[in-house]
């Protein structure tokens, strides 16, 4: 029995330790309303996150936190092994990002797109910041993804018409995630802030895509 209790009380510590990453990276660099802890100095990191993000249409007010893994371990445990490159903790309310060459903008150990990916991570913080907790997880991930690729610039290695193909893989799912948004904010006029309020049929709008690229 106390070997049990030990367990959980050891348990509980390690997942309250995951809500506090400011004890392992503790320096901190204050860009905008944002605060960016990292083991190292975070000014090149400040310069790249605002470049992307004045190309939104709505701007960030309320203070946030976003921390910068330094190692894969890190940003592993801190996002609770989350697959992608930046995760949001709802309890702790801060972002982690996965270890970045800001300078050189790449992620250390994969090869996603740098400024997709960062503009993905600053738009689930405004999201964030915007919507109540329960309707922030209520987000559709199509419409995150979809939102800041169309955002940042459009995913270059796919032409429209290429969502006629139905082809597979992660980035054209990104492709196609974002050819749909692209088609609800310039052809139907879609407030983006709406884009993530509405309930909104993916399978329906993905039909009226095509119809308008697949002739």
């Amino acid at each position: 029995m106390k070997k049990i209790v030990f367990f959980l009380l050891i348990l509980i510590l390690f997942l309250v330790l995951l809500n506090y990453p400011s004890l392992f990276l503790n320096k901190k660099y204050s860009c905008g309303v944002l605060d960016i802890y990292s083991s190292s100095d975070s000014e090149k990191v400040c310069y790249s996150l605002q470049s992307i993000s004045d190309k939104y249409p709505f701007k960030m007010e309320s203070a946030f936190r976003i921390y910068l893994a330094d190692s894969v371990l890190k940003y592993k445990l801190f996002s609770f092994f989350s697959s992608k490159t930046s995760f949001i903790n709802p309890i702790g309310e801060f972002e982690i990002i996965r270890p970045a060459d800001f300078e050189n903008q790449k992620f250390v150990d994969s090869d996603d797109n740098f400024n997709e990916e960062i503009s993905e991570a600053l738009l689930k913080i405004y999201l964030f910041s915007k919507f109540s907790k329960l309707e922030y997880i209520m987000i559709n991930d199509w419409k995150i993804t979809g939102y800041s690729k169309y955002v940042a610039g459009e995913i270059q290695e796919f032409l429209p018409e290429d969502i006629c193909g139905g082809k597979n893989g992660k980035k054209y799912e990104e492709f196609e995630n974002m050819t749909v948004v692209k088609y609800l904010i310039e052809e139907k006029k879609y407030n983006p802030l709406n884009l993530f309020s509405d309930n909104i049929s993916y399978e329906f709008y993905l039909k009226q895509t095509k119809s308008k690229y697949c002739r």
